[in-house]
């Protein structure tokens, strides 16, 4: 399948949106499992690293990291540079040009997870600028867009996993929230969209075993709580059925968008 969708994004024609989807998912099943290989590798080579017993116990994970890494950098660069080379240059619509640029930026991220040194120093450089690029190119988008709102939540993500800076992802994913307020009704429409975004940055911890404080621990909490709290209120229909809310139920829904924005103030001022 990505020799296939590769092909035709080489050919110079701007994809479809059916096409641009097909091309995400291609690679995101290709890079998914090395990613995933390599969290268990570089877990089971600390692991034995700090038994200290074995040294051929830890070149066997540690030369199947390398592997696994080089795989990935081959591929990173790869989507990168199709995305600058054709895809970008190609595109009209500003969703197009936003979409490619959220996912160029997801690839700098995927490669700054398995960097070192002064390697992810400068892949994360590049990375903040890609992100910061595409995160201006969307707000020419809707505040409630499904590809802006995942862009923003990933970049959130990146200063969380990438950066060490709970403060600045809390911030991001607050500021998320805010804009999605401003428009609820559009908001509800792509809560689907949402959830998965939110859920996914809530466990953004893959690999991780060692002890998180207080403000690491509520964070995740607090943000599905926000999107069970919508979920109960459409299974129980508390919304009007034709997706639009009366003043009642917009104070309602606001009350507990602004608890939860408390809680959020309150974690980033104990970061």
């Amino acid at each position: 399948m990505v020799e296939a969708i590769k092909a035709v994004a080489e050919s110079g024609v701007e994809l479809s949106v059916e096409e641009r989807n097909i091309l995400s998912v291609a690679f995101k099943n290709i890079i998914g499992s090395r990613r995933a290989s390599w969290r268990i590798l570089n877990s089971i080579e600390q692991r034995e690293e700090t038994r200290g017993k074995h040294r051929k116990r830890v070149e066997l994970p540690r030369n199947s990291r390398k592997q696994v890494e080089s795989e990935l950098s081959k591929i990173c660069d790869e989507v990168i540079g199709l995305l600058d080379n054709h895809l970008l240059t190609t595109s009209s619509s500003d969703e197009s040009k936003v979409f490619y640029l959220k996912m160029k930026s997801d690839y700098y991220r995927y490669q700054a997870e398995f960097s070192i040194d002064s390697m992810r120093k400068s892949v994360a450089e590049k990375n903040n600028l890609a992100y910061e690029e595409a995160l201006k190119a969307g707000d020419k988008l809707a505040a409630t867009h499904p590809i802006r709102l995942g862009l923003a939540l990933n970049y959130s993500v990146f200063f969380y996993k990438i950066m060490n800076s709970s403060g600045k992802a809390c911030k991001l994913a607050k500021t998320v929230f805010d804009g999605a307020i401003a428009d609820i009704e559009n908001y509800l429409s792509c809560r689907d969209t949402m959830r998965i975004a939110l859920v996914e940055f809530a466990n953004g911890r893959p690999g991780c075993n060692c002890p998180m404080d207080v403000a690491d621990e509520l964070q995740p909490v607090v943000i599905i709580l926000v999107v069970v709290t919508i979920d109960l209120m459409l299974n129980k229909d508390i919304l009007v059925c034709d997706g639009f809310l009366s003043n009642q139920n917009r104070n309602i829904l606001l009350y507990f968008f602004n608890y939860f924005n408390i809680l959020f103030s309150f974690l980033i001022i104990i970061k």
